[in-house]
């Protein structure tokens, strides 16, 4: 008799926490409709930073249009990210909403910092970007890499290196090219062709600047090609 009432109290006990839970939710819930239009307001400000041209900032505020009106906690934020992200131009775009009723997107411009063949170019982490010709100027003065795909990254490491190593003679890349047998060949801005080969190409590189400086910088003009595979010197081709 004992063990029933006490069964009978646990479940009065357990029925009347679930009863005022329920309550508690229905409070919740109707607090929650009552604040909606106030909490969950309609999107009535779009800001866009970054280092943009005013014409890639009205573009970009134009993409974004269509969600003016929306409401604040409805916004898809991983969509916006990836429209501004289609942007040939756009490298990374960081979106938030600010409440109450702020969409605010930080897009960082891409940096193309090389050629890529034909018709693409690299970007600062060696990406292959896909431009149209938006600003001669700037492409123009950008060297040249001709290599296949998978070795984009490569290249722009490696010309980030070679350039180093280069401008200490105040030389400059204009093109750098990888061969399908992996051989390394460069033209620099004073007309001469170096071929580096397949291995240690900095080693190699740092020698050729070497005999480069002690014999050869006076004769510059008259060089065509400079062989710089190998092991203890160099091979001159001259015009």
């Amino acid at each position: 008799m004992i063990e029933i009432q006490s069964a009978q109290m646990n479940f009065q006990a357990l029925f009347q926490r679930f009863f005022l839970l329920l309550i508690l939710m229905i409070i919740i819930l109707i607090v929650w409709q009552i604040s909606q239009p106030w909490v969950n307001q309609s999107i009535q400000q779009v800001i866009v930073q970054g280092d943009l041209s005013k014409a890639q900032r009205i573009q970009l505020q134009g993409q974004l249009r269509s969600y003016y009106q929306q409401h604040f906690f409805e916004l898809d934020l991983r969509a916006i990210r990836s429209l501004m992200e289609q942007n040939s131009w756009v490298h990374r775009a960081l979106v938030k909403r600010i409440w109450p009723d702020l969409l605010l997107v930080q897009a960082e411009r891409e940096i193309a910092v090389a050629r890529w063949n034909q018709a693409g170019f690299l970007n600062h982490q060696g990406q292959i970007i896909d431009w149209s010709l938006q600003n001669l100027k700037v492409i123009e003065g950008l060297p040249r890499l001709v290599g296949l795909p998978q070795y984009a990254k490569r290249m722009q490491r490696l010309y980030r290196q070679l350039s180093l190593l280069l401008s200490r003679q105040e030389l400059q890349i204009v093109q750098l090219e990888l061969l399908q047998r992996g051989t390394l060949v460069l033209q620099l801005n004073n007309g001469i062709r170096v071929l580096l080969g397949r291995h240690n190409v900095l080693k190699r590189m740092g020698r050729m600047i070497a005999v480069y400086h002690s014999e050869l910088v006076q004769k510059a003009p008259l060089i065509q090609q400079i062989d710089a595979r190998y092991p203890n010197g160099v091979a001159v081709t001259w015009q």
